[in-house]
């Protein structure tokens, strides 16, 4: 059994003067709300070499004209983690021409997606052939709103350290993060295998409120 300890959330401007951030392992990053400043996980991810140095990745991504990071409505960050719907948006089919059906429910919650449908559908006009392009960056819309890049130094960040002779495991534990939060997330981590693979998450966020009390599974109550 490897026991891993989730520390956070910290911003990235305090992050960086934790030593350990600079090694590899998992980590959540998210936002906390006015409302009750409750830190919100959004995406969870693994690094192989350098937690911190990841995280900046993101952030330059996010930030760039090119990025193709989905964007969520300023609303729907507040409640996508109950949304029974959200894993839909894993995979956008982003070179049809038309919007699939189960978009309909999103219409209102999503402000980008890396689509040629998607920016058809804002721009009124088609953005090119699928052999002209092969992203649909947030630069080709016309206008809209932009919650991650307006929240850019406002994003908290939670992480664990991984043994270094379980890297060769570390999508395992993304994954066991992944199905151990209370609330859904974005992730490119793998299906719930079913059974705990000999992992343990210990829990040492500061408020104690975002991993699920039992044990992991593909059930996300919220925070």
């Amino acid at each position: 059994m490897t026991t891993i300890e989730f520390k956070g959330p910290f911003l990235f401007k305090d992050l960086v003067n934790e030593k350990d951030a600079y090694k590899p392992g998992i980590y959540i990053w998210g936002f906390k709300y006015p409302d009750d400043n409750k830190f919100i996980p959004y995406y969870v991810g693994k690094s192989l070499s350098n937690i911190v140095g990841r995280i900046a990745q993101h952030k330059g991504d996010i930030l760039k004209a090119g990025s193709t990071y989905m964007r969520l409505s300023a609303n729907y960050m507040k409640s996508f983690y109950m949304d029974d719907s959200f894993h839909k948006l894993r995979d956008p089919r982003k070179y049809d021409d038309k919007p699939p059906e189960w978009f309909d429910h999103f219409q209102e919650k999503v402000d980008y997606i890396n689509a040629r449908w998607f920016i058809k559908m804002k721009n009124k006009k088609d953005p090119g052939k699928e052999l002209q392009r092969q992203e649909y960056p947030i630069s080709m819309l016309k206008s809209g709103k932009d919650f991650l890049n307006d929240n850019i130094e406002k994003m908290y960040i939670c992480y664990a350290v991984v043994p270094e002779p379980d890297l060769p495991d570390l999508r395992k534990f993304e994954t066991m993060t992944f199905f151990s939060l209370k609330g859904r997330t974005r992730s490119k981590t793998d299906k719930f295998p079913g059974k705990n693979p000999e992992i343990q998450i210990t829990d040492s966020t500061k408020d104690k409120q975002i991993f699920k009390e039992i044990r992991p599974g593909d059930d996300f109550p919220g925070y």
